[in-house]
C-alpha cells in the first residue's frame, strides 16, 4: 500500500492520479495473486491445462466486454494489467467512473485465443467486483443529492483489496474516509470503554496531542452515541478535534446534534454512522450532517453484471495445427519468444526447487534495475530477482538501457562474493546453449556474461 508524506488529500485527486498514487501497487500484487490462483504456482504451476490441450497455439481471437445492467464502471486499469501479463491487447471503450447502460461496450480484448480463455475470469472478477462497489456508491450518492452530506466509505473491505475498493467507491462519487489505522485517528466505542467516567474530553485532548505529535494525521475524530458526550466534545478548544462521529442516532437526534454543533463549534464536521440503508440515507442526510459513512458500498455491494463474449478472430488456424516450431535456418533472425509474465513466478519457483544454488525467485513487473531493486538489496544469497520490464538497466561501465516488456529477460542473481565472477560466466553459458538450439543460429558470449545472437 502506498501513502504520501506528510498526508495526501486523496479526495482532491482525479481518478487516474488516485489510482496511480493509492491503488496501483496493490493492484499489481492482487493481479499476481489472482493469476497464481487460476494458473497455479510452485509445484502446481501448469497454466490453463484445458486450453493447452484443446486450443491451437496460433489461434487468435477477440472478446467484447459488455454491460448487462445499468451501473458505474471501475477496474479498467486492472484489466489492462491482466492483459499486459497475459500477452493480449485491450481497447477501452469506457473509462472508470463512466455510467453504463445495459448493452454498453466496455472493452475489446484481442490476442491469442488460449490467452484470452486463461485470463477472462480474472479480468471479469476484478471488473465486476469493483464496478459493483462503484455502482453501490453512486446509488447512495444519488440518494443524498441536494443535501450537504457526502457519502463516505469505511474499512469494511475485502482483505488485500482495500485500496482498490476505495478507489472504486471514488469512481462512484463517494468520499474516501481514512485508508487504514495508520493515517487518521478515530476514537470509537471500544477505545472509549477504557476511559473512566467524566474523563472523555481530557482523554480525547491527550490522544489528539499524542497523535499529532507523533507525525502527520489526516484528521482526529471521536465517536459518540449520546448528546451528552457530544456536548463535552464541543467544549474542547479548536485544533483538538476535526470530526465527531454520531453513531446510531435517529434523524431527529442527528438534527439536534447539528443545531448544537452550529451554535458552539461550527468548524467541527459531523458524521453519521449506523443503520444507513437506501431507505434511510435520505432522512439522515436531511438532518444536516456533513458526512455519512456507509459500509455497505464495499462489504455488501453485488457484482455488476458484465458479460464477456469470445469469438475467433482473423488469422484463425484450423484443425489441429499448432504454432510453428522455430526455424533451424541460420539466416532466421526472429526474436526469441519470452513466456507470458504470469508464468514467470511459477516457472522460477519450480526451477528453484530443483536448483542447488538458487532458493528463491522474486518476479517484478517493472523496476529501474534489478541490481538496485529494494527486493535485491534485501535478498539473501541464493535469490534471483527478475523483471518483465527494466527501465534503467546498468552495465559494468555504467551504460544504461531500457528493456521492452516481453522482449528479453533482466535478472540479478544474489550470490556470495567469492564465486560471483565464475557464476556470471556459467550463467552466460547456460543461457547461450539453449538459445542457440532454439533459434538455430550461432549464439556467442561476450565476456563475462553477455549473450550475443548472430
Amino acid at each position: 500500500m502506498q501513502t504520501a508524506s506528510p498526508i495526501t488529500d486523496w479526495n482532491a485527486l482525479a481518478l487516474p492520479a488516485l489510482f496511480d498514487a493509492l491503488a496501483r501497487a496493490d493492484a499489481e500484487d492482487a493481479v499476481a495473486r489472482a493469476l497464481h490462483e487460476d494458473l497455479g504456482a510452485g509445484p502446481r504451476a501448469r497454466g490453463d491445462i484445458t486450453s493447452a490441450a484443446s486450443i491451437p497455439a496460433a489461434l487468435v481471437g477477440r472478446a467484447t466486454i459488455v454491460s448487462r445492467s445499468d451501473g458505474v464502471l471501475a477496474g479498467v486499469r486492472v484489466a489492462e494489467m491482466v492483459a499486459r501479463i497475459g500477452g493480449f491487447s485491450v481497447t477501452v471503450h469506457a473509462e472508470d467512473g463512466a455510467r453504463l447502460a445495459r448493452g454498453t461496450r466496455v472493452a475489446t480484448l484481442e490476442g491469442p485465443f488460449a490467452a484470452l480463455l486463461a485470463h477472462e475470469r480474472t479480468v471479469l472478477n476484478f471488473l465486476t467486483l469493483l464496478s459493483g462497489n462503484a455502482t453501490m456508491a453512486a446509488r447512495f450518492v444519488d440518494a443524498v443529492r441536494g443535501t450537504r452530506a457526502s457519502v463516505c466509505d469505511t474499512r469494511k473491505t475485502i482483505p488485500g483489496l482495500r485500496t482498490l475498493q476505495k478507489y472504486a467507491t471514488r469512481c462512484g462519487g463517494a468520499t474516501l474516509h481514512r485508508i487504514g489505522l495508520f493515517d487518521a485517528v478515530l476514537l470509537k466505542d471500544n477505545h472509549l470503554g477504557a476511559f473512566a467516567a467524566g474523563t472523555l474530553g481530557a482523554r480525547v485532548r491527550d490522544a489528539s496531542r499524542r497523535a499529532r505529535g507523533s507525525g502527520p494525521v489526516a484528521f482526529v475524530e471521536c465517536e459518540v452515541d449520546e448528546l451528552a458526550q457530544l456536548d463535552e466534545l464541543l467544549g474542547l478548544e479548536r485544533g483538538v478535534l476535526d470530526m465527531i462521529l454520531l453513531d446510531n442516532m435517529d434523524p431527529a437526534t442527528l438534527a439536534e446534534a447539528v443545531r448544537r454543533r452550529d451554535a458552539r463549534a461550527p468548524h467541527i464536521l459531523l458524521e453519521a454512522s449506523g443503520g444507513v440503508r437506501m431507505d434511510t440515507v435520505r432522512a439522515i442526510a436531511e438532518s444536516g450532517v456533513d458526512r455519512i459513512s456507509v459500509g455497505a458500498i464495499t462489504h455488501s455491494a453485488p457484482a455488476l453484471d458484465l458479460g464477456l463474449d469470445l469469438e475467433p478472430g482473423d488469422g484463425v488456424v484450423s484443425g489441429e495445427q499448432r504454432a510453428p516450431e522455430p526455424s533451424t535456418h541460420p539466416a532466421d533472425s526472429r526474436p526469441m519468444t519470452v513466456a507470458p509474465f504470469a508464468q514467470w513466478q511459477p516457472r522460477l519457483d519450480a526451477a528453484c526447487a530443483q536448483a542447488a544454488l538458487l532458493h528463491r525467485a522474486i518476479v517484478l513487473e517493472e523496476t529501474p534495475s534489478t541490481q538496485d531493486a529494494p527486493e535485491t538489496r534485501a535478498a539473501r544469497p541464493g535469490t534471483v530477482v527478475t523483471a518483465w520490464r527494466q527501465t534503467a538497466g546498468r552495465g559494468r561501465f555504467g551504460r544504461q538501457w531500457s528493456d521492452t516488456a516481453s522482449a528479453g529477460i533482466a535478472a540479478t542473481f544474489v550470490v556470495d562474493s567469492q564465486p560471483a565472477e565464475r557464476l556470471a560466466l556459467a550463467a552466460a553459458i547456460a543461457a547461450a546453449e539453449p538459445a542457440e538450439s532454439a533459434l538455430g543460429t550461432r549464439v556467442g558470449i561476450k565476456w563475462p556474461n553477455d549473450v550475443v545472437v548472430g
